[in-house]
């Protein structure tokens, strides 16, 4: 996210330097948005994911799911379902 603002910032600060009216920076900054999001998103599942699986490796909870007879494919589905809608919707 921040590799993003940083690029939004750069582009207001080349309009405000030619003296581009505040209102139309602030449109330009609203329509970037999307563009924004639909970049940024996969990424931030994918890390929420890797965080949160870190964190059940790191205490366990993996090894007992597999004790309790999950395999890694059943353990993972949420993951992969919505990883992939989140991917899908990003696309569209």
């Amino acid at each position: 996210m921040i590799f993003f603002v940083n690029q939004i910032l750069l582009t207001v600060e080349q309009l405000l330097a030619k003296s581009a009216p505040f209102s139309d920076v602030m449109r330009i900054m609203f329509y970037s948005l999307p563009f924004i999001i639909a970049q940024s998103a996969p990424f931030a599942t994918l890390v929420g994911f890797s965080m949160s699986l870190g964190g059940m490796m790191s205490s366990n909870e993996i090894l007992i799911f597999r004790a309790s007879g999950f395999s890694f494919i059943k353990i993972f589905y949420p993951v992969i379902i919505l990883g992939t809608a989140i991917s899908i919707g990003s696309f569209l």
